[in-house]
């Protein structure tokens, strides 16, 4: 700001700016850096005056003063906002600014606002904005003066109470009280033209007024915006307020105490009631429209169709539908929600179930024509749905076919336990027979394969004793085929969507074949009918890779007998009282999806896996996720959405495994520490000794692979005729045959082979065609492909020598 004389007023802001709000009638000092309000502000309450004393100024600066105070505005317009330093709002001359229509002044450092100040303007003020400060108490006379009143902003300040907004009622369009420490809702009786009402973020537990008396219905006819998030409202406090507000169109309720759905205003579009401890869902809340269609569609009886038709005609009678198009009740605690209510609200179009109880969904929600976003994650939910959905994400509803039913979207939702459809391609069984023989894999995936079809399987292990792979997805199958006890070799098995049961996943241990599939490294059984967990995982030490997704597997209890074919049979010690996780822990595992299931907790030994670095537990009744899974040594992919637990918040299971087990390693005690210790030293303890016991039996079968060769290998070249043949074989072998003799005894043996060719009686005639014959063999062998390099550069070298010998004994043929 210039200096100005000892004679001239001080103005607190520059000449320019004080003649510029003489002839706008507009004052900003935003960001100004004030500590108080400067003097100039209360002398444009006069034109005259201001312009009087503005030409003062300027004269004593020794510049043209260029204002016309005939043509001035009294001040209507003033904003302090943004300094820091101001903290008070005390001075007398605010009475004098009889002719200001807004005042602001936030994010300041406020914390005393005198009655002069806060009716600054009177009945000429329309908007008042003292938020972002430190504001405490609020003088009742200061507000009475402001009749005229359209918005009043006091959020995010210190405000325990709210004087009497008589005065103001009948003008106030927008009172805006969020982020203070309320603990009462402010009076809004006679505010008819109230259009939005914010009090979230307080401690406001009843709705009702400190007089106590709840609004007449319909008494706040023009309400809007209704937003009461984050405070401690209790039971069903909000029916009396939204009885008032007939025009209600968005309601935010989240992160209360509340109990109950409350019947929901008839044009209400929105309706957030998150973060609570419902447990109450009426039909009655969705509205007196959606309770008359669901009562005419229960009297039509079960036949969905006839449902939807009855749902239509009462929709047509009792007059427009519920307008609610997003209704979030996530985070509660809903164990059940109304049924046929929901087709009186065709317009839904989210509709937001995460995290609570809820174990199966009303078949209803097919029928709404405009339903796009159903968040499921953080449920219960059995097998009825995920066989429904299959292994697509929960945060969308297939409009194809409702909840996933195939008969287009007038279909009910599938029962529990349906199959999945099946190509019409069957097997002959004899045929199958005639070509299981010396095969490394086998795949028969989608031939519809029954248990009595798969019959010509048993003879897999004597027509093909090698095989490593089997895959059997997407077939008919009860079981798993006994032959699978008898397959040494067998390192992948995949029967995934099929039908097979417990009882039938353990078939192949239960002594109609001898043997175990010792090698098996992976295992998938995945979109079965399985209650829990195969027995194959506990005598399958080497699995690497587990996938049990959508089936209908439960834990046993605590403590409870596991009662299972391969009892005592597994290497691993399990953790104490928990019979489970000797079977859901292989020394050697990789990845372990068992999304979409029953499971209800997660044992300590799987975060001790040393190997595992993809866990899926997605969609399952996991109550607590153990801290100790941020400690899993090589854990990269974790996910665990959809799982009624509270520990890990929605937001964090959002960004991915690596914030998940951040926020879990943040939570680990000493006491969990110590048993994840423990169990990680006994888990290294069993990989140790399944990696001891694969290099000793990866060793034999070299050792015996190179013998085999070896011996095929020197019968196949000493069979032929001639010398030729036994010195290939004598040179592989070591020995010191003609072509591993030095250069002397190579070139006489030359000689007497070529003396041979020319008709001579050293020995037998060196046959040239064969010669030829057997290069081109090791040619066609190379131009194949598929060889290491190894095996290249002795391919090579054989064809050379071949090539050299073939030469030799043309030319002592000449």
């Amino acid at each position: 700001m210039a200096a100005v004389s000892s004679g001239a007023p001080e103005l607190g802001m520059t000449v320019s700016v004080f003649e510029h709000a003489i002839a706008t009638g507009s004052l900003s000092l935003d960001g100004a850096g004030l500590s108080g309000v400067p003097a100039g502000v209360f002398l444009l309450a006069d034109p005259a005056e201001a312009a009087s004393v503005a030409a003062q100024v300027s004269e004593a600066q020794g510049r043209k003063n260029e204002g016309r105070w005939w043509e001035g505005r009294p001040l209507a317009k003033l904003s302090l906002s943004n300094n820091p330093d101001l903290c008070a709002l005390d001075d007398d001359g605010f009475c004098g600014l009889t002719s200001l229509e807004s005042f602001r002044a936030d994010r300041c450092g406020i914390e005393r606002v005198s009655a002069a100040a806060l009716g600054a303007g009177g009945p000429a003020m329309r908007l008042l904005s003292l938020s972002s400060n430190r504001i405490t108490a609020l003088p009742a006379e200061g507000l009475a003066t402001l009749s005229g009143l359209g918005v009043l902003d006091l959020s995010k300040n210190r405000l325990e109470e709210v004087p009497s907004l008589a005065a103001c009622a009948p003008s106030l369009e927008r009172l805006l009280l969020a982020g203070n420490a309320l603990t009462a809702m402010p009076c809004v009786a006679g505010m008819r033209k109230l259009v939005e009402l914010d009090v979230s973020a307080n401690r406001i537990a009843s709705v009702l007024p400190p007089d106590g008396v709840a609004p007449a219905a319909g008494s706040l006819p023009s309400l809007r915006r209704l937003l009461l998030a984050d405070n401690q409202l209790r039971g069903r406090a909000l029916g009396d307020l939204l009885r008032a507000a007939p025009a209600l169109s968005e309601l935010d309720a989240r992160g209360n105490h509340l109990t109950a759905v409350p019947p929901l205003p008839p044009l209400l579009d929105t309706a957030l009631f998150g973060r609570n401890n419902i447990t109450d869902f009426p039909a009655e809340a969705l509205g007196g429209a959606a309770a008359a269609v669901a009562s005419a569609a229960a009297a039509a009886g079960q036949d969905p169709a006839s449902q939807a038709a009855a749902a239509a005609d009462a929709a047509a009678d009792s007059g427009p539908p519920a307008a609610l198009t997003v209704l979030d009740v996530s985070d509660n605690k809903l164990r059940a929600l109304p049924d046929l209510a929901w087709l009186g609200v065709p317009g839904l179009a989210t509709l937001d179930l995460r995290n609570n109880d809820l174990r199966v969904l009303p078949p209803a929600l097919a029928f709404l024509p405009g339903l796009k976003r159903l968040p499921l994650s953080g449920n219960p939910l059995r097998a009825a749905l995920h066989r429904s959905v299959g292994s697509r994400p929960t945060s969308a509803v297939d409009r194809r076919g409702g909840l996933g039913a195939s008969g287009g979207p007038a279909a009910a939702a599938p029962a529990a336990g349906r199959a999945l459809p099946l190509p019409s391609l069957l097997f002959d069984p004899d045929t199958l027979a005639g070509r299981l023989v010396g095969l490394r894999t086998v795949l028969l995936v989608g031939r519809a394969l029954t248990d009595a079809g798969a019959a010509p399987l048993a003879g897999l292990p004597a027509s093909s004793p090698r095989l490593s792979v089997l895959d059997l997805s997407d077939n008919a199958l009860t079981s798993l085929p006994p032959c699978v006890a008898a397959l040494p070799y067998l390192a992948s098995l995949r029967a995934s969507r099929n039908r097979i049961s417990s009882e039938g996943a353990d078939r192949p241990l239960m002594g109609e074949v001898d043997g175990l599939p010792e090698r098996l490294t992976e295992l998938d059984l995945s979109g079965n009918r399985l209650t829990v967990l195969p027995a194959l995982m506990g005598v399958c030490l080497r699995l690497r890779v587990v996938r049990l997704a959508n089936n209908d597997i439960e834990l046993p209890p605590l403590g409870g007998p596991q009662g299972r074919a391969a009892a005592g049979q597994g290497t691993g010690a399990e953790p104490e009282g928990d019979e489970a996780a000797m079977l859901l822990t292989p020394p050697a595992l990789e990845v372990l999806d068992v999304g979409c299931n029953a499971i209800d907790r997660l044992p300590l030994a799987v975060a001790a896996l040393p190997r595992l670095r993809e866990l899926v537990v997605e969609n399952n009744a996991i109550r607590r996720l153990p801290p100790a899974l941020g400690l899993a040594r090589s854990l990269r992919d974790l996910r665990a959405a959809g799982n009624p637990q509270r520990a890990v918040r929605h937001d964090i299971l959002a960004r991915g495994g690596a914030a998940v087990m951040e926020h879990l390693r943040a939570k680990v005690s000493a006491e969990d520490l110590a048993a994840w210790r423990a169990a990680a030293s006994e888990a290294d303890a069993r990989l140790a000794g399944v990696t001891a016991a694969e290099e000793a039996e990866a060793s034999a079968a070299r050792a015996a692979e190179a013998m085999a060769r070896e011996r095929e290998e020197a019968a196949r070249l000493g069979a032929r005729p001639g010398d030729f043949g036994g010195a290939l074989s004598s040179m592989h072998e070591g020995g010191t045959g003609a072509w591993g003799a030095p250069p002397a005894a190579r070139r006489a043996g030359g000689a007497a082979r070529t003396g041979s060719a020319g008709g001579g009686d050293d020995g037998p005639p060196v046959d040239v065609a064969e010669l030829e014959g057997e290069m081109e063999r090791l040619q066609a062998q190379l131009a194949m492909g598929g060889v290491s390099r190894a095996q290249q550069f002795a391919l090579k070298k054989k064809v050379a020598m071949l090539r050299a010998a073939v030469i030799r004994a043309r030319r002592a043929a000449q």
